[in-house]
């Protein structure tokens, strides 16, 4: 990988490239981390792999040298998340993504908790959901439908981004 290639820093002074460790063991990824130490990236930390090993990640990451993406779709009570994020604020990670299907008061508490010091990425609609899957859970909503008025309602409540299929 040829290092001048690599994207300039975001506006935020977080890196534009995430990194994703997809899996439930660190170990395998070693070879890679080892790699990809001192280039400007986030390591993105998904369900499976947060879940497995715990909170210890992060402190993983960190001490290899790389900010986290905690990649966790949270999505539960408004004081629920709220609580989630403040304990990813005090592990110190960049970014989390929270699910926008939980609602503004819910992305309102995840908001407030993040107070500036973790940034929040609303999730629009899976991309495993298709239309046929939307309408038997009971929206009445295309895919595309629903995450614009999803996307709206994230920039209305003031998130930092949106993760949504390029479709």
């Amino acid at each position: 990988m040829q290092r001048d290639l690599m994207p300039a820093p975001a506006p935020s002074g977080l890196p534009r490239l995430a990194v994703a460790l997809d899996g439930h063991r660190i170990e395998p990824f070693e070879p890679i981390l080892d790699e990809l130490h001192g280039l400007p990236i986030l390591i993105k930390v998904g369900l499976s792999l947060f879940t497995a090993v715990g909170p210890s990640v992060v402190h993983h990451m960190e001490l290899a040298g790389f900010r986290v993406f905690l990649d966790l779709k949270l999505h539960d009570i408004p004081h629920q998340v709220g609580l989630a994020v403040q304990a990813a604020v005090r592990l110190d990670v960049a970014m989390l993504t929270v699910h926008l299907a939980g609602g503004r008061a819910m992305l309102d508490a995840a908001l407030e908790a993040a107070r500036d010091q973790t940034r929040v990425i609303g999730v629009t609609v899976l991309t495993s959901l298709s239309d046929a899957d939307l309408t038997d859970i009971g929206y009445g909503f295309s895919a595309r439908d629903l995450v614009e008025r999803r996307v709206r309602q994230a920039l209305d409540c003031g998130v930092d981004g949106v993760v949504s299929s390029p479709l």
